[in-house]
């Protein structure tokens, strides 16, 4: 599949953490993940006003201008890090990631070469790689269709490659090379390129993996009430997957209570904010364990992953669940660990 990947994080070694410092990088982390990128980049702004070589911490405000569509900004970060630490590879890929989100395929293709030039063993530059000469081969087919719309054979590799990623990234990214190739430097438009950047993609492998994931869902062996509530917590996933929040809040049961003391007003616009942040989200449900209660009740413990542009992590997970009607509803949900 076509992905583009952005590392989340690195450790360098070359700047170690001294205790405060580690707090400033985790209170940074923490405000990203609840989704304030923009006091996570004045958090590390401070920091880096008294540490201004900190890898870790350029890093990291490199991730968040590249999730912000401050591509350019983004750029000068990484390409500053793959000068200063030209041994790491990670650099190089985030590099080509803000560089392909431009439309400069040429130059992603470039800092791949170096991140495996550095680390040859680096399989997701390798894979990388092969997405930058898939949208550039893309780029030529789009090219040669607008010189001779007759060309029956560039239609026909450019709708097999349609096939085998995404048709709306295909022509995206060869809009983004033709718009780049025409407009001056001075005159730059990151915004409307970063719609083809690379969380986008992986939309479209996060919505083709549940579609192979439905041909065996785990439901052998499940009582019929067990199945709808598996399949309840899979659908709850898929809608936060998806981004659809109204999907996903209408999973929980009009008596759900929200942790922490917040209201249900307070927390559907938490969620719902949270939801919007990342340019994609991936979760997965992985070995669910039910326990039903009643006829009208159950539980379902399994272990959640979350994957997005800014932040991945697992943990273990319950829902509790209750019956409203045909379906099954949330009452309550809560993290183990």
């Amino acid at each position: 599949m076509l992905r583009i990947l952005l590392v989340v994080l690195i450790a360098f070694i070359a700047t170690p953490a001294t205790s405060g410092e580690q707090e400033a990088l985790n209170e940074a982390k923490t405000l990203l993940e609840q989704g304030y990128p923009d006091r996570a980049i004045k958090q590390l702004d401070g920091f880096l006003a008294s540490n201004p070589e900190h890898a870790e911490a350029r890093f990291l405000k490199g991730l968040i201008l590249v999730n912000q569509d401050q591509l350019e900004a983004a750029i000068k970060i990484f390409e500053a890090l793959t000068k200063d630490y030209p041994e790491l590879p990670e650099p190089y890929n985030n590099l080509a990631v803000s560089y392909s989100a431009l439309g400069r395929f040429d130059d992603a293709r470039k800092a791949l070469q170096s991140a495996i030039t550095t680390h040859p063993s680096y399989a997701t530059a390798h894979e990388n790689l092969g997405n930058i000469y898939a949208m550039m081969a893309a780029d030529a087919y789009n090219h040669a269709l607008s010189l001779d719309k007759e060309n029956a054979a560039a239609r026909d590799k450019l709708a097999l490659m349609s096939e085998l990623f995404s048709v709306g990234t295909i022509n995206n990214a060869s809009h983004q090379s033709a718009t780049a190739a025409s407009t001056p430097a001075t005159e730059a438009q990151p915004a409307p390129a970063a719609q083809a950047a690379a969380p986008a993609i992986e939309e479209e492998d996060s919505e083709l993996a549940m579609l192979m994931e439905d041909d065996s869902d785990g439901t052998e062996g499940l009582s019929e009430l067990e199945q709808g509530i598996l399949s309840t917590a899979h659908q709850w996933a898929q809608t936060w997957s998806s981004k659809d929040v109204a999907g996903y809040l209408s999973h929980y049961h009009a008596t759900f209570k929200p942790s922490r003391g917040l209201s249900r007003a307070a927390w559907e616009q938490q969620r719902k904010q949270r939801i919007a942040k990342p340019r994609f989200i991936e979760i997965e449900v992985l070995d669910p364990e039910i326990t039903v209660i009643s006829e009208d009740e159950a539980r379902v413990e399994f272990l959640q992953t979350y994957r997005s542009n800014t932040y991945s992590d697992e943990s273990r997970k319950y829902l509790r669940m209750k019956r409203d009607g045909n379906d099954w509803k949330i009452v309550r949900e809560v993290s183990l660990q």
